[in-house]
Protein backbone atom coordinates (compact mmCIF):
# COMPACT_ATOMS: atom_id res chain seq x y z
CA UNK A 1 0.00 0.00 0.00
CA UNK A 2 1.46 3.59 -0.92
CA UNK A 3 0.85 6.89 1.25
CA UNK A 4 -0.07 9.75 -1.46
CA UNK A 5 -0.50 13.40 0.01
CA UNK A 6 -3.73 14.64 -2.27
CA UNK A 7 -3.96 18.44 -1.10
CA UNK A 8 -6.15 20.43 1.68
CA UNK A 9 -4.36 17.84 4.16
CA UNK A 10 -5.58 15.35 2.88
CA UNK A 11 -3.48 11.33 2.78
CA UNK A 12 -4.95 8.76 0.40
CA UNK A 13 -3.99 5.49 0.75
CA UNK A 14 -4.26 2.86 -2.66
CA UNK A 15 -3.12 -0.53 -3.43
CA UNK A 16 -2.76 -3.87 -1.34
CA UNK A 17 -2.91 -3.89 2.14
CA UNK A 18 0.19 -2.75 4.62
CA UNK A 19 2.88 -5.43 5.31
CA UNK A 20 3.13 -7.13 8.66
CA UNK A 21 6.74 -6.21 8.59
CA UNK A 22 6.52 -2.44 8.02
CA UNK A 23 3.56 -0.82 9.59
CA UNK A 24 3.54 -3.40 12.79
CA UNK A 25 7.55 -2.77 13.48
CA UNK A 26 6.64 1.06 13.37
CA UNK A 27 3.73 1.22 15.64
CA UNK A 28 5.42 -1.17 18.06
CA UNK A 29 7.99 1.14 18.39
CA UNK A 30 6.00 3.55 20.14
CA UNK A 31 3.28 0.62 21.86
CA UNK A 32 3.02 -2.96 22.89
CA UNK A 33 0.68 -4.61 20.77
CA UNK A 34 -1.48 -5.52 23.60
CA UNK A 35 -1.99 -1.83 23.86
CA UNK A 36 -3.67 -1.51 20.81
CA UNK A 37 -7.25 -2.96 21.90
CA UNK A 38 -10.33 -1.82 19.65
CA UNK A 39 -13.83 -2.01 20.85
CA UNK A 40 -16.43 -2.35 18.53
CA UNK A 41 -19.87 -0.80 17.80
CA UNK A 42 -21.39 -2.99 15.15
CA UNK A 43 -24.93 -2.27 13.62
CA UNK A 44 -25.04 -4.43 10.80
CA UNK A 45 -22.81 -7.91 10.23
CA UNK A 46 -20.99 -8.04 6.95
CA UNK A 47 -22.50 -9.51 4.49
CA UNK A 48 -19.51 -12.63 2.82
CA UNK A 49 -18.15 -11.05 -0.26
CA UNK A 50 -19.38 -7.33 0.14
CA UNK A 51 -16.86 -4.67 -0.20
CA UNK A 52 -15.89 -2.58 2.62
CA UNK A 53 -15.24 1.11 3.08
CA UNK A 54 -13.11 1.93 5.96
CA UNK A 55 -12.84 5.62 6.94
CA UNK A 56 -10.56 7.03 9.59
CA UNK A 57 -8.72 6.48 12.20
CA UNK A 58 -9.83 10.47 12.47
CA UNK A 59 -7.47 12.77 14.06
CA UNK A 60 -7.96 16.16 14.72
CA UNK A 61 -10.00 18.91 16.93
CA UNK A 62 -13.93 18.05 17.79
CA UNK A 63 -14.67 20.85 15.93
CA UNK A 64 -13.03 19.90 12.77
CA UNK A 65 -14.64 16.39 13.07
CA UNK A 66 -17.96 17.95 13.26
CA UNK A 67 -17.19 20.92 10.59
CA UNK A 68 -14.76 18.81 8.09
CA UNK A 69 -15.01 15.29 8.53
CA UNK A 70 -18.35 13.57 9.65
CA UNK A 71 -20.13 15.47 6.71
CA UNK A 72 -17.36 14.66 3.86
CA UNK A 73 -17.15 11.08 5.23
CA UNK A 74 -21.06 11.24 5.22
CA UNK A 75 -21.32 12.33 1.65
CA UNK A 76 -18.93 9.66 0.47
CA UNK A 77 -20.72 6.66 2.15
CA UNK A 78 -24.38 8.08 0.85
CA UNK A 79 -25.83 5.24 -1.84
CA UNK A 80 -22.56 3.20 -1.46
CA UNK A 81 -22.93 -0.38 -1.85
CA UNK A 82 -19.98 -1.00 0.08
CA UNK A 83 -19.72 -2.47 4.22
CA UNK A 84 -19.50 0.96 5.99
CA UNK A 85 -16.27 1.58 8.72
CA UNK A 86 -15.18 4.14 10.67
CA UNK A 87 -13.50 4.55 12.83
CA UNK A 88 -12.87 7.78 15.61
CA UNK A 89 -13.15 8.46 19.15
CA UNK A 90 -15.24 6.79 21.93
CA UNK A 91 -18.67 7.72 22.17
CA UNK A 92 -18.63 9.58 19.23
CA UNK A 93 -20.73 6.94 16.86
CA UNK A 94 -23.80 9.00 17.40
CA UNK A 95 -22.33 10.93 14.55
CA UNK A 96 -22.07 8.38 12.06
CA UNK A 97 -25.45 6.17 11.86
CA UNK A 98 -25.20 5.03 8.52
CA UNK A 99 -21.99 3.30 9.51
CA UNK A 100 -22.32 -0.43 9.47
CA UNK A 101 -19.52 -0.49 12.26
CA UNK A 102 -18.18 1.82 14.64
CA UNK A 103 -14.57 1.45 15.82
CA UNK A 104 -12.95 3.27 18.73
CA UNK A 105 -9.43 3.95 18.54
CA UNK A 106 -7.20 2.46 20.84
CA UNK A 107 -6.41 4.34 24.09
CA UNK A 108 -2.65 4.59 23.25
CA UNK A 109 -3.67 6.51 20.17
CA UNK A 110 -5.55 8.96 21.66
CA UNK A 111 -3.25 9.60 24.30
CA UNK A 112 -0.54 10.93 21.41
CA UNK A 113 -2.63 13.96 21.21
CA UNK A 114 -3.76 14.22 17.41
CA UNK A 115 -7.53 13.67 18.62
CA UNK A 116 -7.31 17.29 20.54
CA UNK A 117 -5.10 19.20 17.98
CA UNK A 118 -4.66 19.74 14.48
CA UNK A 119 -1.44 20.95 14.42
CA UNK A 120 0.07 17.61 15.47
CA UNK A 121 -0.87 15.95 12.23
CA UNK A 122 1.46 18.28 10.34
CA UNK A 123 4.40 16.76 11.92
CA UNK A 124 5.70 13.76 11.08
CA UNK A 125 5.77 11.63 13.72
CA UNK A 126 1.88 11.91 13.90
CA UNK A 127 1.35 11.53 10.73
CA UNK A 128 3.38 8.25 10.20
CA UNK A 129 2.21 6.77 13.55
CA UNK A 130 -1.73 7.60 12.46
CA UNK A 131 -0.65 5.83 9.22
CA UNK A 132 0.89 2.43 10.93
CA UNK A 133 -2.38 2.31 13.18
CA UNK A 134 -3.93 2.36 9.77
CA UNK A 135 -1.41 -0.73 8.89
CA UNK A 136 -2.32 -2.49 12.01
CA UNK A 137 -5.70 -2.78 10.98
CA UNK A 138 -5.29 -3.64 7.34
CA UNK A 139 -2.73 -6.29 8.22
CA UNK A 140 -4.34 -7.64 11.52
CA UNK A 141 -8.40 -6.44 12.15
CA UNK A 142 -9.64 -6.32 9.19
CA UNK A 143 -7.65 -9.20 8.17
CA UNK A 144 -9.29 -11.07 10.79
CA UNK A 145 -12.61 -9.99 10.26
CA UNK A 146 -12.19 -11.70 7.19
CA UNK A 147 -13.80 -9.07 5.06
CA UNK A 148 -13.97 -8.82 1.40
CA UNK A 149 -11.16 -6.53 -0.32
CA UNK A 150 -11.80 -2.80 0.84
CA UNK A 151 -11.01 0.68 -0.23
CA UNK A 152 -9.65 3.42 2.18
CA UNK A 153 -12.54 6.60 2.40
CA UNK A 154 -9.93 8.64 3.33
CA UNK A 155 -7.24 8.57 6.29
CA UNK A 156 -7.75 12.30 6.90
CA UNK A 157 -9.23 15.38 5.12
CA UNK A 158 -10.00 18.52 6.72
CA UNK A 159 -11.51 20.04 3.90
CA UNK A 160 -13.77 17.29 1.85
CA UNK A 161 -14.70 18.71 -1.37
CA UNK A 162 -18.37 17.65 -0.98
CA UNK A 163 -20.24 17.33 2.45
CA UNK A 164 -23.56 16.11 4.29
CA UNK A 165 -23.74 16.90 7.47
CA UNK A 166 -25.30 14.48 9.72
CA UNK A 167 -28.78 16.53 11.44
CA UNK A 168 -28.86 15.42 14.52
CA UNK A 169 -32.38 16.93 15.18
CA UNK A 170 -34.54 19.22 17.71
CA UNK A 171 -37.11 18.74 20.30
CA UNK A 172 -40.29 20.63 18.60
CA UNK A 173 -40.82 21.77 22.31
CA UNK A 174 -37.85 22.61 24.32
CA UNK A 175 -37.57 22.96 28.01
CA UNK A 176 -36.85 25.51 30.42
CA UNK A 177 -33.20 24.99 30.00
CA UNK A 178 -30.19 26.82 28.51
CA UNK A 179 -27.00 25.33 28.06
CA UNK A 180 -23.28 26.88 28.96
CA UNK A 181 -20.65 25.01 27.06
CA UNK A 182 -17.06 26.17 28.50
CA UNK A 183 -14.05 25.79 26.66
CA UNK A 184 -11.87 23.76 28.59
CA UNK A 185 -8.99 22.08 25.99
CA UNK A 186 -5.37 22.20 27.46
CA UNK A 187 -4.14 23.49 23.95
CA UNK A 188 -4.50 27.33 23.71
CA UNK A 189 -5.76 27.41 27.32
CA UNK A 190 -6.06 31.60 27.72
CA UNK A 191 -8.94 31.04 25.69
CA UNK A 192 -10.57 29.02 28.55
CA UNK A 193 -12.77 31.19 30.54
CA UNK A 194 -12.27 31.33 34.31
CA UNK A 195 -14.70 28.74 36.13
CA UNK A 196 -16.44 31.82 37.95
CA UNK A 197 -16.97 33.76 35.02
CA UNK A 198 -19.57 30.72 33.41
CA UNK A 199 -20.81 30.95 37.46
CA UNK A 200 -21.27 34.83 36.78
CA UNK A 201 -23.22 34.88 33.11
CA UNK A 202 -25.03 31.35 34.20
CA UNK A 203 -26.41 33.37 37.33
CA UNK A 204 -27.13 36.96 34.97
CA UNK A 205 -29.20 34.67 32.79
CA UNK A 206 -30.52 32.60 35.45
CA UNK A 207 -32.59 35.47 36.76
CA UNK A 208 -33.23 37.64 33.91
CA UNK A 209 -34.87 34.69 32.26
CA UNK A 210 -35.92 32.32 34.76
CA UNK A 211 -34.22 29.26 33.03
CA UNK A 212 -32.35 26.61 34.00
CA UNK A 213 -28.45 26.55 33.45
CA UNK A 214 -27.13 23.61 32.93
CA UNK A 215 -23.09 23.58 32.27
CA UNK A 216 -21.79 20.89 29.83
CA UNK A 217 -17.94 20.30 28.79
CA UNK A 218 -15.89 18.47 26.78
CA UNK A 219 -15.68 15.73 29.55
CA UNK A 220 -19.57 14.96 28.63
CA UNK A 221 -20.31 11.85 26.95
CA UNK A 222 -21.25 13.03 23.50
CA UNK A 223 -24.78 11.65 23.16
CA UNK A 224 -25.67 13.19 26.96
CA UNK A 225 -24.85 16.12 25.29
CA UNK A 226 -26.60 16.06 22.22
CA UNK A 227 -30.01 15.14 24.50
CA UNK A 228 -29.83 18.13 26.16
CA UNK A 229 -29.06 20.56 23.21
CA UNK A 230 -31.74 19.36 21.58
CA UNK A 231 -34.20 20.01 24.23
CA UNK A 232 -32.74 23.61 25.62
CA UNK A 233 -33.74 26.75 24.31
CA UNK A 234 -30.64 28.37 23.63
CA UNK A 235 -27.03 27.79 23.98
CA UNK A 236 -24.09 29.87 24.96
CA UNK A 237 -20.36 28.60 23.79
CA UNK A 238 -17.27 29.84 22.62
CA UNK A 239 -16.33 29.66 18.80
CA UNK A 240 -15.49 25.77 18.22
CA UNK A 241 -16.72 22.40 18.70
CA UNK A 242 -19.74 23.49 21.12
CA UNK A 243 -20.56 26.00 18.68
CA UNK A 244 -20.42 23.63 15.81
CA UNK A 245 -22.18 21.07 17.74
CA UNK A 246 -25.07 23.45 18.63
CA UNK A 247 -25.57 24.49 15.19
CA UNK A 248 -26.02 20.76 14.24
CA UNK A 249 -28.31 20.00 16.88
CA UNK A 250 -30.68 22.99 15.17
CA UNK A 251 -30.23 24.95 18.99
CA UNK A 252 -30.21 28.59 18.96
CA UNK A 253 -26.60 30.15 19.92
CA UNK A 254 -25.09 32.82 21.45
CA UNK A 255 -21.56 32.47 20.14
CA UNK A 256 -18.44 34.55 21.11
CA UNK A 257 -15.07 34.14 20.27
CA UNK A 258 -12.61 36.49 17.94
CA UNK A 259 -14.19 39.13 15.24
CA UNK A 260 -11.97 36.91 12.39
CA UNK A 261 -14.43 33.78 13.23
CA UNK A 262 -17.64 35.69 12.64
CA UNK A 263 -18.85 34.30 9.10
CA UNK A 264 -17.36 31.19 10.05
CA UNK A 265 -19.95 30.85 12.83
CA UNK A 266 -23.07 32.21 11.72
CA UNK A 267 -22.77 31.35 7.90
CA UNK A 268 -19.45 28.90 6.17
CA UNK A 269 -19.89 26.49 9.01
CA UNK A 270 -23.24 26.81 10.05
CA UNK A 271 -24.33 24.42 7.61
CA UNK A 272 -28.12 23.87 8.87
CA UNK A 273 -28.95 27.82 9.13
CA UNK A 274 -29.66 27.45 13.11
CA UNK A 275 -29.89 31.22 14.41
CA UNK A 276 -26.46 32.41 15.85
CA UNK A 277 -25.59 35.68 17.68
CA UNK A 278 -22.17 36.09 17.13
CA UNK A 279 -20.26 38.23 19.81
CA UNK A 280 -16.92 39.25 18.40
CA UNK A 281 -13.75 40.84 19.72
CA UNK A 282 -10.31 41.16 18.29
CA UNK A 283 -8.98 39.54 21.23
CA UNK A 284 -10.08 36.48 23.40
CA UNK A 285 -10.95 39.14 26.52
CA UNK A 286 -14.97 39.23 26.48
CA UNK A 287 -16.76 39.76 29.59
CA UNK A 288 -19.85 37.90 31.39
CA UNK A 289 -21.57 41.43 31.15
CA UNK A 290 -21.06 41.69 27.73
CA UNK A 291 -21.93 37.93 26.82
CA UNK A 292 -24.81 37.99 28.74
CA UNK A 293 -26.41 41.35 26.97
CA UNK A 294 -26.11 39.67 24.14
CA UNK A 295 -27.82 36.73 25.28
CA UNK A 296 -30.73 38.78 26.65
CA UNK A 297 -31.31 40.24 23.31
CA UNK A 298 -30.88 37.36 21.42
CA UNK A 299 -33.66 35.56 23.35
CA UNK A 300 -36.09 38.17 22.36
CA UNK A 301 -36.37 36.96 18.62
CA UNK A 302 -36.87 33.10 19.28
Amino acid sequence: MSVQPAGNGEWRLTGPCFSTDSAVHDLGAHAPMNALTIHKVRRRRHEPGRPVAFAGPWIGEFGWELARWQGGVRKLAAGSDRHVIVMGDPGHDVLYPYADEYWETPAFFRAQGFTRQCDHVRGGHHVALHLALLGHLTAHELRDEELAPYETVSVHRFRPDEQDHVRLGRDEEPDDTFICMPRTRAWQSSKNWPGEDWVRLCEALRKATRLRPLLLNESYWLRDSIQALRRARFAVCQEGGGSHLAALCGTPAVVFGRERWRGRATEEENFLGTPVRYVGRPDDNHTPEEVADACLDFVRTL
